[in-house]
């Protein structure tokens, strides 16, 4: 069963919090139902709620502390007990398709 890349957006009233996820495409309903229910328990502007966004693996890369790339906090992600950073972001964040 393939498995799909997502970003995850948690938006709260003042802030986000992102992640990344792989999901199969069996597992894949299952968890949007749960998400969507969460969803609908955001019964209030600040409360949050969670968008899903199907990514190619080529916008994400592993990403080395150490190394001397500027990377923002906003943009740390952990996956499958690794750290990744995503890849020029600005060029393609805003066109992205919301799953959920």
């Amino acid at each position: 069963m393939t498995e799909k890349l997502y970003y995850v957006n948690n938006v709260g009233c003042d802030a986000t919090t992102y992640g990344l996820v792989r999901i199969s495409d069996g597992d894949f309903p299952k968890f949007k139902s749960f998400i969507e229910n969460l969803n609908k328990n955001s019964t209030y502007g600040c409360m949050p709620t969670i968008h899903l966004y199907e990514i190619d693996e080529s916008k994400i890369r592993e990403y080395t502390p150490n190394s001397d790339d500027y990377v923002c906090d906003d943009d740390i992600l952990y996956l499958d007990g690794k750290v990744y950073t995503l890849v020029n972001k600005y060029d393609w964040l805003f066109k992205l398709k919301q799953v959920i």
